[in-house]
């Protein structure tokens, strides 16, 4: 008989509890977790289960975890960290530094989480969404601005099938189809969008063209991003990405589509426009579709900076370089974003350099496999096996051992006896901190 098990390494800042590991203090390097429910370790430290999904917010984050119970197997959400607002949903504000079982769950199916600053997203096999913690800014949903201590359903989007969820700091999008028909899906958006970050146009946000740049404003139910409903031969959105005021989306195409906070001094951008690489070499599109130059498959943001995965297994990034997040060897010099033929504005940080000006990672060896934006820091998994870090490293996140910023990716050392070849492999990063899951059927 087979027996799954996760192991998991957490690290980087950790006063909130996030980290998992029973401590409110930063690690700055690895620390294998034990068992998920915080009793006594198992030998070698384990969780007893598979973690199916995991997300990482500003200082909390969620799992669901398959577990076998008397031979039949049950899913477990679990989450940790800041309980601010409610954001953990079991009803207290208070919070936890081992993960502790969502009850609110018990019988209900959640195949996929999302993390926002003090929200939190679930997304329920039957094609429901939840949410709850801080809707100060509309985040959750439910057409106010109140808190929700545990998980609300989205009741309006309950005639549509939700597939997955995003969140960014203060915003949520959510992915759906017409209950079931993947040929049919629609982005929904909510939450604050006065940067852009919802892909509703100016218009539809404001109710008029003009208006104060410094209004707040707030969508407290979904909206429909129409520009990313409406593609033409049968291009369909695939997946949702957000973080602090940015939002993307990846088509079945392979098609890149970024909204929201303009990076590197650019305008903010009210829809999405599609990312196209102008390091593309000239060859026809049939031929680019196969080297993956302007074809990605994942995609993850930060607070100002962006990574994205071809689909030869090349990472590409953009936007700031302040901390080192975007990984080129150009130090603090940033990847400015525009979408037009103008130069970004003169303001010191980005002169002269045009969107989409993506660079390549640098130091990443063989193919990326996958990758994950923190706040200022970054993370990949390549196929050679190793975990790499690079960016902002004032709260151990990198794993490094110290608090240096790191402007190119260097590989982390995981503790602990497992057999690397055997593992399925995922990273996930927080604002300021890290985790990794290593998958294994025995």
């Amino acid at each position: 008989m087979s027996r799954s098990r996760s192991f998991v390494w957490s690290w980087g800042a950790g006063t909130r509890g996030q980290l998992g590991n029973a401590a409110f203090a930063d690690s700055l390097e690895p620390v294998q977790l034990s068992k998920f429910d915080g009793s006594e370790a198992t030998s070698p430290p384990s969780w007893h289960g598979v973690v199916n999904d995991m997300a990482c917010g500003g200082a909390h984050a969620v799992a669901i975890l398959s577990v076998s119970n008397d031979g039949e197997e049950q899913a477990q959400v679990m989450s940790w960290g800041n309980g601010e607002s409610g954001a953990l949903g079991h009803g207290r504000t208070d919070d936890l530094s081992v993960p502790k079982v969502v009850e609110f769950f018990s019988g209900i199916r959640v195949s996929s989480v999302a993390a926002g600053w003090s929200h939190t997203a679930f997304v329920t096999l039957s094609g429901a969404l939840y949410t709850c913690g801080s809707g100060s800014f509309g985040q959750l949903g439910h057409g106010d601005f109140g808190e929700r201590l545990i998980p609300f359903q989205v009741e309006f989007v309950s005639s549509k099938r939700v597939v997955m969820a995003a969140c960014g700091m203060r915003h949520t999008l959510v992915l759906t189809n017409d209950r079931g028909t993947p040929e049919q899906t629609s982005v929904f958006s909510f939450g604050a969008g006065r940067r852009g970050q919802l892909g509703l146009s100016r218009l539809d946000l404001l109710q008029q063209e003009h208006s104060s740049s410094r209004k707040l404003v707030k969508v407290s139910v979904p909206k429909e991003v129409a520009e990313l409903t409406r593609r033409a031969n049968d291009e369909v959105v695939e997946l949702v990405a957000a973080n602090g005021d940015h939002s993307a989306a990846i088509t079945s195409y392979g098609h890149l589509f970024v909204w929201g906070r303009g990076f590197c001094g650019d305008s903010d951008y009210f829809e999405p426009r599609q990312v196209k690489n102008q390091q593309a070499p000239s060859v026809p599109s049939f031929k680019s579709h196969f080297c993956g130059w302007n074809h990605f498959t994942y995609v993850s943001l930060g607070w100002n900076h962006g990574l994205a995965l071809g689909i030869d297994g090349v990472l590409w990034a953009w936007g700031s370089n302040q901390r080192g997040q975007v990984g080129t060897s150009d130090g603090e010099k940033p990847v400015s974003v525009s979408f037009s033929s103008e130069t970004c504005a003169q303001d010191g940080d980005c002169i002269d350099q045009q969107w989409p000006k993506m660079v390549r990672v640098h130091g990443i060896t063989g193919k990326c496999l996958i990758s994950s934006a923190g706040s200022e820091h970054s993370a990949a998994l390549c196929d050679s096996g190793e975990v790499r870090v690079w960016g902002w490293g004032e709260h151990g996140q990198l794993g490094l051992g110290d608090t240096s910023d790191v402007p190119l990716p260097q590989v982390v050392s995981l503790p602990g006896d497992f057999h690397k070849d055997s593992l399925t492999w995922r990273v996930f990063c927080g604002s300021g901190f890290t985790f990794v899951v290593a998958n294994q059927n025995d």
